[in-house]
This record gives C-alpha cells, sequence and structure tokens, in this order.
C-alpha cells in the first residue's frame, strides 16, 4: 500500500481569512491587506520548519503577530493532532457537529486534543457549505472562509502505488577490484637490431676547405670505425679560425706628404653671379593675413589669506566694508568654498503588524485619530487600525534619542505593553517615559503591534 502525503486531507471554501498549510502543521490567520503578500509568504516560508505549536507561536512572536485577536493553529505532534484557538474562530467536530473547540473570551487561547482520528470543520465566517466550492489544499496558502480537516486514514492523499510510480534512481554499482593479470610467458630475446650503415660519403671537415688549392675536389675519407662498447667515442672536430696571411709594412718607407701641393679654392666673389646672369627663379609665398592685435591674458590671481579686519568698537553697528567676504566658508589649496550643513541622519523607524513603516525623524504620536499637538513642535501622526477603539485617539508619543526611542504614554485608555528582547513585558499608563533599544515591541491593544527598527 502506497504512502500517504500528510497526516491528513485538508479541504477548504473561498474567502478572506488567510491559511497557511504545511506538511504537519496548520495555521488560520485574520484577514490581511495586499500590502502583506511579501509578508505572508515569507511567514509561511519560515513556518515550514516548526514543529511544534510551541515553535509556531515563537516564530510568530518574532514577527509581531503573537497577540493577533483571531488565530488558530493544528499540529500534527506524537502522532495525534492538537489545536489552539483565539477571537472569532470556532472548531466543529464534522461527525457530531458539537463544538470541539472556541476561541471565543480567550484571554491568550484556547487548546484542545484532538486524538489520532478526528474530523473537524474549521468556521472562520460564516458559509453555505452545500452551495459553495470546496477545493483541495496540500501545502501551501490561501483565502479561505471555511476549512475542513480530517485524520481518517481511509481518506489520506496518497502517493501513486508502487507500480505507476517512477522508479527510484538505482545506485551505482561498486566497481570490483581489478585482479592482477597473471605473468606472461617468457618470450625469446628479440634479435638485436641491424647496425645501421654509414653513409657514402660525410661532408667535409672545415680545416679541409680552407686547405691548398691542390687538394683534390673529390677526396675519399676512410670509413667511419665501427662503435663497440668499449672504444671511446669520437669527439667532434673542433672548429678552428682560419688562418690568413698578413703582408709586412713595416720595412716599407713611410709616404711623404709634405711635398704635395695643398689645394686652392677661388675667392668667394668668384662665385657671386655677374650682374648680367639669369636671377633666381622667385615662387609665390602663401598671403600674409593681419590678425588684430590681442593683449595677453593676465594669470590668474593666486588666493591670499583675507586681510584681518579690525575689531569695531563697542556701540557701534559693522559696515558691510568691514564684513569678511570668505566667513562661512572654508580655505583649501585651491580656493575658499562654502561648507555644507550636516544632515543629520536617520537611526529607527516604525514598523506596524499591519505592514506599515515610516521613519523615526523628530518623533511620532501613534493612535487611532493622532493629534501632532499632544507632542512637542515638529513631531509627525501614524494612524493604526483599532475596531474595537481599545486604542486612544492619541495613544503613545516614540521620540529618538540617540541609538534608543523615548515611549511616552499619552494618559491613553488601555495603556502601552513593552515587550523588550531579553526581558518580560511590562505595562506603560498615566503618562509614564521609558527609554528603550531597537528591536522593541510595542502592544497597543486591539491586535495591533509596534516594533522599533533600524531606519529605511
Amino acid at each position: 500500500m502506497s504512502l500517504p502525503m500528510g497526516p491528513w486531507r485538508l479541504t477548504y471554501t473561498p474567502g478572506q481569512w488567510i491559511v497557511l498549510a504545511g506538511p504537519k502543521l496548520v495555521a488560520v490567520m485574520q484577514p490581511a491587506p495586499p500590502k502583506m503578500s511579501s509578508l505572508v509568504g515569507q511567514l509561511w516560508t519560515d513556518m515550514q520548519g516548526a514543529g511544534s505549536l510551541d515553535a509556531l507561536l515563537e516564530l510568530l512572536r518574532g514577527y509581531s503577530l503573537d497577540q493577533m485577536p483571531d488565530f488558530a493553529a493544528f499540529v500534527w505532534e506524537g502522532q495525534a493532532l492538537h489545536g489552539l484557538a483565539r477571537g472569532r474562530i470556532s472548531v466543529v467536530d464534522a461527525a457530531t457537529g458539537e463544538t470541539a473547540l472556541d476561541g471565543e473570551g480567550a484571554l491568550t487561547w484556547h487548546e484542545a486534543h484532538f486524538g489520532a482520528v478526528r474530523g473537524l470543520r474549521v468556521e472562520m465566517a460564516p458559509v453555505d457549505h452545500e452551495s459553495v466550492l470546496h477545493l483541495p489544499l496540500i501545502v501551501g496558502a490561501v483565502g479561505a472562509s471555511a476549512l475542513h480537516l480530517t485524520t481518517d486514514p481511509s481518506q489520506l492523499v496518497r502517493f501513486p502505488d508502487t507500480v505507476n510510480q517512477i522508479p527510484e534512481p538505482v545506485a551505482p554499482a561498486t566497481p570490483r577490484p581489478s585482479e592482477p593479470l597473471a605473468p606472461m610467458a617468457e618470450s625469446a630475446p628479440a634479435p638485436a637490431p641491424a647496425p645501421v650503415e654509414e653513409p657514402a660519403s660525410r661532408p667535409q671537415p672545415v680545416e679541409d676547405l680552407y686547405a691548398s688549392p691542390a687538394h683534390s675536389p673529390s677526396p675519399v675519407y676512410p670509413s667511419a670505425p665501427e662503435y663497440t662498447p668499449s672504444a671511446p667515442q669520437p669527439s667532434a672536430p673542433e672548429y678552428s679560425t682560419p688562418q690568413y696571411s698578413t703582408p709586412d709594412y713595416s720595412s716599407a718607407p713611410a709616404p711623404d706628404y709634405s711635398s704635395t701641393p695643398a689645394p686652392t679654392y677661388p675667392p668667394a666673389s668668384e662665385y657671386a653671379p655677374a650682374p648680367s646672369h639669369t636671377p633666381s627663379p622667385s615662387y609665390p609665398q602663401a598671403p600674409v593675413y593681419s590678425t588684430p592685435y590681442q593683449p595677453p591674458v593676465a594669470p590668474a590671481p593666486v588666493p591670499t589669506a583675507p586681510t584681518p579686519v579690525p575689531p569695531v568698537p563697542a556701540g557701534s553697528a559693522p559696515s558691510m566694508a568691514g564684513l569678511d567676504a570668505t566667513e562661512g566658508m572654508e580655505h583649501d589649496d585651491f580656493g575658499f568654498h562654502r561648507s555644507e550643513p550636516p544632515i543629520s541622519a536617520i537611526a529607527m523607524g516604525i514598523q506596524t503588524n499591519t505592514g506599515e513603516f515610516q521613519n523615526l525623524m523628530t518623533g511620532l504620536v501613534i493612535g487611532r485619530a493622532p493629534d501632532a499637538s499632544r507632542g512637542p513642535a515638529g513631531v509627525g501622526t501614524m494612524r493604526v487600525p483599532s475596531p474595537g477603539n481599545d486604542i486612544s485617539r492619541s495613544h503613545v508619543l516614540v521620540q529618538p534619542e540617540g541609538r534608543q526611542a523615548r515611549i511616552t504614554d499619552l494618559d491613553s485608555t488601555n495603556g502601552t505593553t513593552i515587550q523588550l528582547a531579553d526581558d518580560e513585558p511590562f505595562l506603560l499608563e498615566d503618562g509614564q517615559s521609558v527609554l528603550v533599544p531597537i528591536g522593541t515591541v510595542l502592544n497597543l491593544g486591539d491586535g495591533v503591534s509596534l516594533r522599533i527598527e533600524p531606519a529605511r
């Protein structure tokens, strides 16, 4: 018999609630706007590594979604089905129609153990199950109004049987060790190679090229001696530079140049042409154009340090002529340039669990209908949803202080829960103020939470 694809079979009816399904875990969350698509996709990817409800809740806490007012989750753990719910989600037994798990009125959540074989119907919104389309779901994320879950082994979706399955790849066989080859029979020794015959004639030695001309033009050389291992090898003929006879001039008399008359040259006037001589031909020259006079460009003046201005006597207003024109400028080797005012860096911002992000410049007044006048001059506002009006109009003020943020309660009705990274949460109320680091989560109530994050 083939193996099941998962511990349950899921079907759903289309709707607005988010259902994230994995191999052994299903989460149901309240509807979300389209701008949270990337967040939902990343959450579904990270959820595949959660193998228990505790691991799932820890993951949601990292996304600031653990305080979501409407939430349910189901996990197959220890060969049994476990679930929890909170808010407007109801779980009904498919066989009896009785309520198996109800999240209404839960401060944290209600938890139930359903055993190994159970059929459940998870209802998030009113739906007529007889008139809507029911679609299968194995792994993925969908928008749904109701969810049907059963762990009955007879209804599980199974892989194809072994007849129709694609054959598994066969591991390559381990190669057998090579066996040593049997020694070959000793054969008769190979005959010795025939001696190479010497050429009939060898090139003429270099010495013979410069020998007497009476030498025969076709000399006959003796044959080369037969090579034997014991005989020493003849060395290559040593090349010698041919010797030429040089005549001896030592006994010849030295030539006498004193009697040789010096050459005479006619005077320069003899080379000058006579007046009747034909003049040299003249060639046309390029026309000369007159260019208007341009005075030389004066070199750029070298910048010098400004002349110090004498102090202005007390009681007299400074004149414009006495002001230094380079005030507010920086001097370098190439002149003066005006320095730019420093730009203030934004260190942090506010990220809501509904997907909005806003950089924290001078401060933000946050609430369901925030009023900037509740904070100091120059602060902005951030509006958050509050379906149950649990969040005050101007609920809390967040201001940057260096690399930290100051949280001030604006006398809100229910206060703000502060969740630090490695500490227990506490309630901020009655106008209290606290300094918190980046990464702190603020729970305003009504399912809305904020996180202090680095600026973007």
